[in-house]
């Protein structure tokens, strides 16, 4: 069976029972179109003939004429008591006419230009006997799961909690926060002064919006957190100071302004980026 995740498919076809092919014939093109361009996968689960039959508004039979005729072409396959699945072992697609390539998937380069994305995501190794400690990341082991599923079933069961709501965040969850922040920090905030983001990096991105404009030139440490970087340095806000970056280095982005020697006198720092309590990379103390 595929190890892809189960998920309801929907065919992609406006049956035309004027038209000159069968409806059999038109759901199964539908079908053997799917898997050519590969939104069906060899493996895949397609849905029951029930289901399928009651989602096009068809008789049972029509579908399972469909289902037989994909089989026979071997689109598919079906095991009695499994279901029926995209074959492992596809036909071999008919001849096309020249500049016309059979699509297959995401083509594996875009046809424009785009920027340099982030840096790839490489997980940690989970290597038995090895304490991990990198920097950011909690100890999973301490999360405490059974809390939060609970908590997660008595929110879910607001479901006007489930719309769009305030952009700037739940109201409720932002007056706890300006309450702490009080307490904690002697801030003087009221809810209508927080913004609840996804993380540190939308917290960037927004503070970056706001505050640079072209040729504004932002203070960071080197090293430093470079992730933080990027909305400084992005195209539409990039400094007119930013050094550039070598040809020999890796793709991280040299930081806008990355030692105070770097800053010209006559134009002092839009923003000073800084974490004092918890430098990266991570030194031992």
């Amino acid at each position: 069976m595929s190890t892809r995740p189960v998920r309801p498919w929907q065919i992609a076809v406006d049956l035309d029972p004027a038209g000159d092919l069968p409806l059999f014939v038109q759901i199964a093109h539908a079908v053997s179109a799917d898997i050519r361009r590969g939104r069906l996968r060899p493996g895949d689960p397609l849905p029951g003939s029930r289901r399928l039959a009651e989602d096009l508004g068809v008789h049972r039979n029509t579908v399972l004429a469909a289902y037989r005729e994909l089989e026979s072409e071997g689109w598919i396959d079906s095991a009695q008591a499994r279901g029926t699945f995209v074959s492992r072992t596809l036909p071999e697609p008919t001849p096309r006419r020249a500049g016309q390539a059979l699509r297959t998937g995401v083509p594996a380069k875009p046809a424009f230009d785009l920027a340099p994305g982030p840096e790839g995501y490489f997980p940690m190794p989970r290597t038995p006997g090895l304490l991990a400690l990198p920097g950011g990341v909690p100890d999973l082991r301490l999360v405490p799961a059974a809390s939060l599923a609970r908590a997660y079933r008595r929110a879910l069961a607001r479901t006007d909690l489930l719309g769009y709501g305030d952009p700037r965040g739940l109201v409720d969850l932002r007056r706890v926060l300006a309450d702490m922040l009080a307490a904690t920090r002697g801030l003087a905030c009221g809810e209508d002064d927080l913004i609840v983001t996804r993380g540190s990096q939308m917290a960037l991105s927004l503070v970056a919006r706001a505050l640079l404009r072209p040729g504004d030139v932002v203070a960071v440490e080197d090293p430093g957190y470079r992730p933080a970087w990027r909305p400084c340095a992005s195209p539409a806000r990039a400094s007119s100071r930013s050094p550039p970056t070598p040809a020999a280095s890796t793709s991280t982005p040299s930081p806008p302004c990355s030692r105070a020697s770097r800053c010209a006198p006559s134009t002092p720092p839009r923003i000073i980026n800084t974490r004092p309590r918890s430098p990266s990379p991570p030194v031992a103390a």
